[in-house]
């Protein structure tokens, strides 16, 4: 008997005339890891809801869901609660209670287990998820990849048959994304738990998956990790540019059987194919990859040991903003920043990356003087203006358009200049066909680019981006970061912090790692990324040492 099965599906909201979901049927086995992927808007979220008894949204349906053969619109609360678990994306807003071990035993007590129950079952979570250090601490003390784990465990605590995760690694830093990634095939691996899992990062994911669930248009189809690629690029899937490095490498150069996935098997897969095609050079492969996916950007890798490194002090590029031995803290004694040195030059994209906790948010609030540095200054004549990682934290209307033409109007702006203003903005975001919408039904990528062009209103000389990429699939990144060069065309310099290395080595012209309160390796991205072992991007890790084994 299938642990989850949907037959004939179909769903659409009811201010809407577009079905989500259009009779989707799959069955999930006991024991099985699923990966569910589509790009934005596909369905993806609507599909995991309807998995879930509590989050089945309201609207016009038709089909069933069965859970180990009863239907799950009528199961028994207590019984859906304890045998389905989920885990979604953003860990701040699934926090229920204060403290860790609060967490871990809300479950429990909502299912009404027995005090002595609850504390033998907390504490044996907490010690297999190693959080003893953590127990008696306070959630909102923790860093984005903790939280995760703790959500995590809280589900895992009350013993579920199916695990339901929803882009859980969308806010972490690659390093806590990988540990919980491992965690994840840990679980499955001993314990034998059914997971179906929604997640952007497919390069993570695919190797751990038994198969892959391909959302389009609200529907779904089945295949496997190793020939989810063939599908993508058939169906010029925007979701391919997600694929991992090395089996975009393999279908660049007409692979047509099963796709390496990590770097150790794309290294191998690539000396086989040197081995077989002795007419092919290692230079021609990446030529080819080049032309057919621009978004891997090998050429800038390949051979790094021959990369002319750019003089980032040069005359032409001058300094914008100077944080001179900046320190801030949140506690007396624990100064998040330390004697922070840094000068941005002007007409650049600048990343900071570096772990959850790190300072990051930060360093962006004091640059932007909402914090006052409590040691060191800030100098700059520039204007700064600063979103905030939610984009929802800078809307305050009913549509998009009243979102421009309001702050316009609250500025003093006559009528004849709103309206002109409103429609150049709109048209530089790509926003006009959804003008009259409400900010909150966007997609992640529109909300973005709404936010953005409500901070290009103040008219900045600098534009601090907090995490910009956050719950964004491939396609929409592409798009924020070819947004981001046009801004910076018009003469508006950006900083932008995130822990999305491929996103930072796409567009970046500059970056640092923040470590231990201040900037570590400030270089032109090229040389940052090329000189790093674990913050680099897949292709690399993929291509490094290649061309000296060739």
């Amino acid at each position: 008997m299938a642990v989850m099965e949907f037959a004939n599906v179909s769903f659409r909201y009811p201010t809407s005339k577009e079905q989500v979901l259009k009779e989707v049927s799959f069955q999930v086995q006991k024991g099985e890891f699923i990966v569910l992927c589509g790009a934005s808007g596909s369905g993806k979220t609507t599909l995991l809801k309807h998995m879930i008894k509590s989050q089945i949204p309201i609207g016009i349906g038709s089909g069933s869901m069965y859970f180990a053969g009863a239907d799950i619109e009528t199961m028994d609360d207590r019984v859906a609660a304890s045998q389905i678990a989920y885990v979604g994306q953003d860990p701040e807003h699934n926090m229920v209670t204060d403290y860790v071990w609060q967490e871990l035993a809300f479950g429990l007590e909502s299912l009404g287990m027995s005090v002595p129950q609850m504390r033998r079952r907390t504490a044996e979570m907490a010690e297999y998820f190693g959080l003893e250090s953590l127990f008696r601490k306070r959630t909102a003390a923790l860093s984005g990849g903790q939280k995760q784990l703790v959500q995590l465990a809280a589900a895992m605590v009350v013993q579920p048959k199916l695990l339901v995760l929803d882009e859980p690694t969308s806010q972490l830093d690659p390093m806590e994304a990988g540990r919980f990634l491992d965690t994840l095939a840990k679980l499955h691996e001993e314990f034998g738990v059914t997971i179906f899992l929604s997640e952007q990062r497919l390069d993570g994911v695919l190797p751990i998956a038994d198969r892959v669930f391909v959302m389009e248009d609200g529907t779904v189809t089945d295949t496997t990790p190793r020939r989810v690629g063939h599908l993508l690029k058939e169906r010029h899937d925007p979701v391919y540019a997600a694929l991992p490095t090395a089996a975009k490498t393999a279908l660049c150069c007409g692979e047509s059987g099963d796709l390496p996935l990590t770097v150790r098997e794309g290294k191998v897969w690539l000396r086989d194919y040197l081995k077989a095609h002795s007419e092919v050079s290692l230079e021609t492969i990446v030529e080819r990859i080049t032309k057919m996916a621009p978004e891997i950007s090998v050429s800038e890798y390949f051979g790094n040991a021959d990369i002319e490194k750019p003089d980032i002090e040069r005359e032409d590029r001058t300094t914008i903003l100077h944080a001179s031995r900046v320190s801030y803290g949140y506690e007396k004694g624990k100064p998040v920043l330390r004697d922070f040195d840094w000068k941005l030059p002007r007409g650049s994209i600048y990343c900071i990356m570096g772990s959850n906790g790190s300072g990051k948010s930060t360093a962006l609030k004091v640059m932007a003087g909402i914090y006052k540095p409590q040691r060191g200054r800030v100098i700059t004549k520039a204007k700064c203006t600063y979103l905030p990682q939610n984009p929802k934290a800078v809307f305050s209307e009913t549509t998009v358009e009243e979102e421009l033409t309001e702050f316009l109007y609250r500025r003093g702006s006559r009528e004849a200049e709103v309206i002109e203003t409103v429609e150049q903005m709109l048209r530089f975001v790509e926003l006009c066909e959804v003008r009259q919408r409400h900010p909150y039904d966007l997609s992640g990528g529109q909300m973005q680019r709404l936010a953005v062009a409500k901070a290009l209103l103040t008219k900045p000389e600098i534009l601090l981006l907090d995490e910009p990429t956050k719950g964004l699939d491939a396609a929409l990144k592409e798009k924020l970061g070819q947004y981001i060069q046009k801004i910076v065309a018009t003469g508006v310099t950006v900083v932008i912090v995130s822990h999305d290395v491929e996103f930072c080595a796409d567009y970046a012209t500059d970056c640092a790692l923040l470590f231990d309160g201040n900037l570590i390796g400030a270089d032109a991205a090229n040389c940052f990324f090329a000189d790093n072992y674990f913050y680099t991007p897949a292709v690399q890790r993929l291509f490094a040492n290649e061309k000296e084994d060739a």
